[in-house]
């Protein structure tokens, strides 16, 4: 999977940096959803899954601050949290996993819709996996993925 770059403008509709720039040269305009693969002008199939650790159908997208949350990228960066491009819609990715493994991610799009890919039985909680108990360990509970990324 590629590496984020940078954001550019987009040739295709205009935009001044909707478009992803990636380590393999490929690029995605997040608003007009026109991607291209590597040097060449051949059109990606952004609905194709790539696979982390042989669990879940993931896709590729991007580490991008939540703004209108006030939610930096290193934050996103952190708890593993995208921008990406599920049937071809876009949406943001917010990784699940049980015993410390990656086995599905929760979709949340532009009208506030949610959808869960991979396997959904005993999940751990969001983020969960970042925190282990030590002794002094303090608990916070939220409702959302939002809100715990604002914790």
């Amino acid at each position: 999977m590629a590496d984020f770059l940078r954001h550019t403008s987009c040739d295709n509709c205009g935009s001044s940096d909707a478009r992803g720039i990636y380590s393999d040269g490929s690029s995605f305009c997040f608003s007009c959803s026109k991607a291209t693969k590597g040097d060449s002008a051949e059109v990606m199939d952004t609905t194709a899954p790539t696979t982390v650790t042989g669990m879940v159908p993931y896709y590729e997208g991007a580490v991008e601050p939540l703004a209108k949350r006030g939610i930096q990228a290193v934050t996103c960066e952190k708890y593993g949290v995208r921008k990406g491009v599920v049937q071809g819609e876009i949406v943001h990715l917010y990784p699940y996993f049980k015993d410390n493994k990656l086995v599905a991610a929760k979709t949340r799009n532009a009208h506030k819709e949610f959808r869960i890919i991979g396997a959904t039985k005993d999940l751990d909680f969001f983020g969960q996996n970042l925190f282990r108990a030590k002794d002094n360990l303090t608990l916070t509970i939220t409702e959302g993925e939002i809100d715990a990324l604002s914790m």
